[in-house]
């Protein structure tokens, strides 16, 4: 629509009725979103991924993978009390409790509509299993079942002293329970207070509570960090603009897009988590530095030429460097669609579209509203003011980075050759863990199980026993006994349970004596009666063409141990033995779970860093070449662009920290908001060369024009994101400090290396083909 037809005062107020109109729709899905946030770390997996089908398929056949496990302080049993003493009554009462709380939880849910279906499908207690390892066919001593049980459901409790060991329940998570997660981490809240326990001894860990602890702490403080952010935002647009009228059209245009961001996601039916809510604070901040630049460019065209016309002219001067901006940041945020994690896609597309559609709004709302009611007041004051302070101040600066400007540019390569080597010893982390503080209850939780139960983290191993091996079951659990013996030797391996621990004791292998084999027989008989038993506890699953024997193994939450070479370890030992049973030929080993799944997200999330930053990177390249019309002028352009992420990055790989899901999205996002800058002062520089300055000429001719509105963009841009460094959700508190720091460093480029750039020789790139006003 062009200016002259919106800018009308009939087609100012179609402008106003679409906004009208629009708003309560943008409302109700913004506040839709927002209200509907939830995480599960699993989903955020492309199911293309081969560890995610592998999990998929086990969930198939072995049923859900999120448990959900529950101990309280105080839950521990009797290994050998005598009757009668304390710590045999303690030992009664918290078996009692553990079965009263495990009825309770597979129990339908009351509520004020009728019942609602039950949140756990299953729930198994360590009585409940020892009853039945002390119970015929086997009838093993307690301590023997204890044994059997050691470090999966029962652990020695520390601080109980010799012959007490701490107890827990494992509840299978329903579907009902899959769908509202606090629901189900809320109802064994309820149902223990119910049987007297303390809601804050009673302790979880599990992938339920993970989500919901993610959800808590991400939306903890979110909302008033979000409004710490927009009044950080108006309150620097008031200081810079000098009129609360100004910050104020500046901020209504910034808060719809932030609100749209929001319906986007609603209406387009995506599932809000905890990072992609970043999506509406982003496209507020970069709203309101595109927005300040529109304002600044109605300033000057106020200064010089009055009140009359001055939106329009606002509007030309600003239309092309603005949009090359905002088209530069949408691609440094759409090449994040690259990534295969989830969150960081879908950040990437709809941060992409917040600032596009930010661009719309503002060249529509901001002209249209100062042309209906220009600000008499504030131009007065404007007239009024000392004119020229800030033209001479970076008229002096521009004297010293053009007489500077070679030294600039050699000290620019050598800083980021130098950080530069350290970007190969950045590191990436998706563990839980590293996103959450380590203060943070469901991390004490974690501790406290593994200390007192043992490792909780999943790794499953599953053995493919193929029908046509006619193998029998003795066959089967021999070899599952020798596979599971060889993952308890593998270091970093917490505890391993499968259907042996279910069983009778095994013969030893290797012997022929008439003993040993009349054994075997007894056994090759006894053991059928275990099929249903080993069926029922979930470690066989019989197919049509297979037999599946699951060896479930732990590895701990709270150990800085590194995946990739544990996960190596376990196929180096698992597969040699499994495909090397000459009793059992054609076995297949199946490694899944949820450690093969974060492992395969660590190594992605360095993959998407790299990607996305180089398609963000050619992208912009390409744009800024094709708007030049020289690919050399639009890849030096591009050094003080790449500088930021270069030393902040470098630096990161110096001190050894790693990156998260929220660090990975900073780079190109960084990269596509500090192109702005570069084109603003570009822009200006030709426009310079045009009227047949010189290139030192042309450069003091820029600062003048854009330096202060790029300072005051960076500043908002940067000040505004800064304040989620109080968030306790790590990848938030990463995306606000790293986007401070690279945007803070991109300023430094734009107002030293850029203009260093076009004053020395190779400005000469970038000098328009015709001397003619742009």
């Amino acid at each position: 629509m062009a200016p002259s037809a919106f800018l009308n005062r009939r087609g100012r107020w179609i402008i106003y009725l679409l906004f009208l109109v629009s708003y309560p729709f943008v409302f109700h899905g913004a506040m839709t979103a927002w209200n509907s946030v939830e995480n599960n770390v699993v989903d955020w997996m492309p199911a293309g991924f081969d560890e995610t089908q592998k999990l998929f398929w086990f969930a198939d056949h072995f049923g859900s993978d999120e448990l959900l496990m529950v101990s309280w302080i105080g839950c521990t049993l009797s290994e050998r009390a005598p009757s009668g003493s304390p710590a045999a009554e303690a030992s009664t009462s918290a078996e009692r409790q553990l079965r009263q709380l495990a009825k309770a939880l597979v129990e339908p849910v009351p509520g004020p509509q009728g019942e609602s279906p039950p949140l756990f499908s299953l729930v198994f207690t360590s009585p409940e299993l020892l009853d039945e390892l002390m119970a015929p066919p086997l009838e093993l001593s307690r301590r023997e079942a204890i044994e059997r049980l050691d470090d999966w459901l029962v652990g020695r409790d520390p601080t109980a002293g010799d012959g007490a060991v701490t107890a827990c329940l494992v509840a299978v998570v329903s579907e009902a329970g899959m769908n509202d997660r606090k629901a189900a981490v809320g109802r064994v809240y309820q149902c223990a207070e119910q049987i007297g326990l303390n809601r804050g001894d009673v302790i979880m860990a599990g992938p339920t509570v993970d989500g919901v602890a993610i959800d808590q702490i991400s939306l903890g403080t979110l909302l008033e960090l979000n409004l710490a952010s927009l009044a950080i935002c108006f309150l620097l647009a008031w200081l810079f603009l000098r009129g609360f009228y100004l910050a104020g059209i500046v901020f209504v245009s910034a808060v719809y897009c932030q609100q749209l961001g929001l319906a986007m996601i609603y209406y387009t039916g995506s599932r809000m988590d905890s990072v992609l809510v970043m999506v509406a604070s982003l496209g507020f901040v970069l709203v309101t530095s595109g927005a300040v630049h529109l304002v600044n460019y109605y300033v000057d065209a106020a200064r010089l030429h009055g009140l009359a016309g001055a939106p329009r002219r606002a509007f030309f001067a600003a239309l092309v460097p603005c949009t090359l901006a905002s088209t530069t940041t949408a691609l440094g945020l759409g090449s994040l669609a690259v990534s295969k994690i989830v969150p960081i896609q879908r950040f990437g597309w709809y941060g992409a579209a917040v600032v596009m559609a930010g661009l719309v709004i503002i060249f529509l709302w901001i002209p249209t509203t100062l042309e209906q009611w220009p600000p008499r007041r504030w131009f007065a004051r404007l007239q009024a003011a000392p004119k020229g302070r800030m033209h001479r101040l970076w008229h002096r600066w521009s004297r010293v980075v053009t007489r500077h400007c070679g030294q600039i540019v050699v000290l620019t390569v050598i800083v980021m050759g130098v950080t530069g080597w350290a970007i190969r010893y950045v590191q990436t982390t998706a563990r839980l863990h590293d996103m959450l503080p380590n203060d943070a209850r469901v991390i004490r939780d974690y501790a406290w199980l593994e200390k007192r139960i043992g490792a909780l983290v999943p790794v499953e191993v599953v053995l493919e026993v193929p029908r046509a091996s006619r193998a029998t079951m003795l066959d089967c659990l021999l070899l599952v006994d020798e596979v599971q013996a060889a993952i308890n030797q593998v270091d970093g391996v917490g505890a391993t349970i499968s259907a042996v621990n279910f069983g009778p004791a095994l013969p030893s292998g290797g012997s022929a004596s008439i003993t040993n084999v009349a054994r075997r027989a007894v056994i090759k008989r006894k053991l059928q009666r275990y099929r249903e038993d080993f069926t029922s506890c979930g470690y066989l699953v019989e197919t049509k063409e297979n037999e599946l024997w699951r060896i479930s193994v732990r590895v701990p939450a709270g150990a800085k141990i590194d995946y990739s070479p544990l996960l190596t370890r376990l196929r180096q030992t698992v597969e040699p033995i499994a495909q090397g049973d000459a009793a059992i030929p054609g076995v297949r080993p199946v490694i899944c779970g949820g450690v093969p799944l974060i492992q395969k997200a660590q190594e992605q999330l360095l993959t998407d860093l790299v990607d996305s930053f180089l398609l963000a990177f050619v992208l912009i390249g390409v744009a800024i070449a094709i708007m030049l019309r020289s690919p050399l002028a639009g890849a030096l352009a591009m050094i003080p662009n790449l500088l930021p992420c270069v030393v902040v990055f470098g630096a990161m790989g110096w001190c050894g920290a790693k990156i998260e899901i929220g660090t990975v999205m900073t780079a190109s996002a960084a990269l596509g908001v500090a192109v702005d800058g570069t084109l603003h002062f570009v822009t200006w520089f030709r426009r310079g060369m045009a009227q047949g300055m010189t290139r030192p000429e042309a450069v003091a001719f820029s600062y003048s024009h854009c330096a202060t509105a790029m300072v005051q963009s960076s500043m908002i841009c940067g000040l505004g994101l800064l304040v989620f460094v109080g968030s306790g959700f790590v990848p938030i508190h990463r995306f606000g400090w790293l986007m401070f720091a690279l945007l803070s460093a991109a300023l430094v480029a734009d107002v030293i290396v850029t203009p260093a750039i076009l004053a020395s020789p190779l400005g000469r790139f970038f000098e328009p083909r015709r001397k003619a006003t742009l």
